[in-house]
């Protein structure tokens, strides 16, 4: 469970509920991202749950809102959906996380993207009525190994983690305390092979097996 804390007072704005977008300025990168707040979330009279979904690699929060259906979700539940951007190289167009080990250019100049969910997280907490004990994160593929470190070096902040077709590339992996985690993973994955291993992805990663 989440260390107890003192309750903080919602902020007196009040969400508007729909579609939009926000940018942030984390160290010398201008970060950009997407969010939704439904209408039981705009209505609520108490704090409202947070969900940080990371799209994979060569994505964008866009493209996973469209196909993963948290929007939908959130509608029935009640939540707050973020979906932030992955940063794309300088004349590139594949956009990637720095999760550790993987991947591409993010990973290679060590771009701060925990630095980044930490920065989206208490942006928009001060902004609307987020519970700070219902923050979550969840990614698929690159962004599933961005949660997992999320899971390792933010773990006073996020409740419980999320990943799908991913595997954890940082280490060491030492979080303040214990991070509820749900991992989907196809045996028959090549792209992230569930094994560790090369991969058949453009990433060209030789992925770390799971830790037994």
């Amino acid at each position: 469970s989440l260390p107890s804390k003192s309750p903080t007072a919602p902020p007196t704005t009040v969400p508007r509920a729909g579609h939009s977008t926000g940018r942030l300025k984390v160290g010398d990168l201008t970060r950009t991202y997407r969010l939704y707040v439904p209408a039981k979330a705009a209505q609520a009279d108490a704090t409202v749950p947070l969900l940080v979904a990371l799209h994979g690699g060569g994505g964008s929060g866009a493209h996973f809102e469209s196909d993963a259906g948290f929007d939908a979700l959130a509608d029935s539940a009640g939540f707050v959906v973020a979906y932030p951007d992955a940063v794309r190289p300088p004349g590139g167009q594949v956009a990637t996380w720095d999760a550790g080990n993987c991947c591409g250019y993010a990973a290679r100049t060590g771009i701060d993207d925990v630095g980044f969910v930490r920065t989206l997280i208490t942006s928009l907490r001060a902004k609307y009525p987020i519970d700070e004990r219902r923050i979550y994160v969840d990614g698929f593929s690159n962004g599933g190994m961005l949660a997992y470190r999320v899971a390792c070096q933010l773990a006073g902040t996020v409740a419980a983690v999320g990943a799908q077709s991913a595997t954890l590339e940082y280490a060491p992996c030492q979080p303040s305390r214990p991070v509820s985690l749900i991992h989907i993973h196809g045996t028959a994955d090549t792209n992230v092979p569930l094994a560790g291993g090369p991969g058949s992805g453009r990433a060209n990663a030789d992925y770390t097996p799971p830790q037994q």
